[in-house]
């Protein structure tokens, strides 16, 4: 599964690892890395807050 989902995209390939995992130096200079660690807590405090 993860061939076929990794050699498919044609636009955008979103893939989430886990901190401990993932060396960004093997990447860095081959993909666009954004770390949405910030936005997702932004857009999701409101959601909880509600709860």
């Amino acid at each position: 599964m993860a061939y076929v989902g990794l050699s498919r995209p044609t636009h955008l390939l979103c893939l989430a690892i886990h901190k401990d995992r993932f060396n960004e130096d093997d990447f860095k200079d081959k993909w666009e890395m954004i770390d949405i660690t910030q936005t997702a807590s932004a857009v999701l405090a409101p959601v909880a807050k509600d709860r």
